[in-house]
């Protein structure tokens, strides 16, 4: 097939994907999740001078758990767009994003010809749950904005160098959710990993933590300063006041914990990590253990 056929090809599937992706909000367009209106409260009462709060006169209580989707309605509050309006154009901006993104990374290591990258963007904006839940007024396509350009920047980082901007967008994504640290934390590890197998430029690596350790610590600071609580609000909540003697086994979190692991770790996670152990051997063998743990 000639080069001008096949990009003309690749520009009318990857057109499909962000049109799928725009095909599923428009359908669900009016759809709208409770929740939502939570976030666009507080950001619409911080942008009118009451603070961070549900209700203005209200003490300070960190009632949701997304404080940069917070962040983001609060600068559409500022043009007099409210959060009806502005979560359903970042919700069809986001995912487009995303696509895009993941047609990106996988294009970084495809063979020539190979039409991976493609159906990557295909999968992803023809997701029925991210057409879906990019309209709920949730943050849901930020979520997954960033974490598929923090994995092509990843990517592309090991290969090229440059500015960490995977640490920036894995930042956001710590804020975006409270869960968002764990994959954070993932992305560190395949930096270190991909480090490892490449160039050991450590100093990358270092810099790279600092990147995303910085800002995040000093947003946990400021929040702490605010609210007056070490732990994210949901950390209370899902503890329901069960916040003491951690070592307690009995207590909520470590309930739901080995709930977790005997439904789904077990199935899932312990086949993988004795595969990698057969598979690797020496030292790899001791970090890919300790990664799995």
């Amino acid at each position: 097939m000639p080069m001008i056929e096949r990009k003309s090809v690749r520009f009318l599937l990857l057109s499909l994907a962000l049109v799928a992706v725009g095909v599923h909000q428009w359908k669900h367009w009016a759809w709208q999740v409770d929740d939502a209106a939570i976030s666009f409260t507080f950001a619409r009462n911080w942008v009118e001078g009451h603070g961070l709060v549900a209700f203005p006169g209200q003490e300070r209580v960190e009632g949701y758990s997304n404080p940069l989707w917070v962040g983001l309605l609060a600068i559409w509050e500022l043009f007099g767009v409210h959060g009806f309006v502005s979560a359903k154009i970042m919700g069809l901006l986001f995912s487009g994003v995303a696509v895009l993104s993941a047609w990106r990374a996988a294009a970084i290591e495809r063979l020539p010809g190979s039409p991976a990258p493609l159906y990557a963007a295909l999968v992803v904006g023809m997701s029925c749950s991210l057409g879906l839940w990019a309209t709920s007024g949730l943050e849901t396509p930020l979520f997954a904005a960033l974490l598929s350009a923090g994995i092509w920047r990843t990517l592309v980082e090991a290969k090229t160098g440059g500015h960490p901007w995977s640490a920036w967008l894995f930042f956001g994504l710590a804020l975006t959710r409270p869960e968002g640290i764990l994959y954070a934390a993932i992305g560190g590890l395949w930096v270190l990993a991909l480090e490892i197998r490449g160039h050991c430029r450590w100093r990358r690596v270092a810099i790279w933590l600092a990147v995303f350790f910085v800002p995040f610590c000093a947003y946990h600071a400021l929040r702490y300063d605010y609210f007056a609580y070490p732990f994210p609000s949901t950390y209370y909540a899902k503890m329901g006041g069960d916040t003491h003697d951690w070592l307690r086994l009995s207590r909520r979190g470590w309930r739901q914990l080995g709930a977790y692991g005997r439904d789904i770790v077990g199935l899932e996670l312990l086949p993988l990590v004795a595969l990698g152990l057969l598979s690797l051997r020496g030292w790899r063998a001791g970090v890919w253990l300790v990664a799995c743990g």
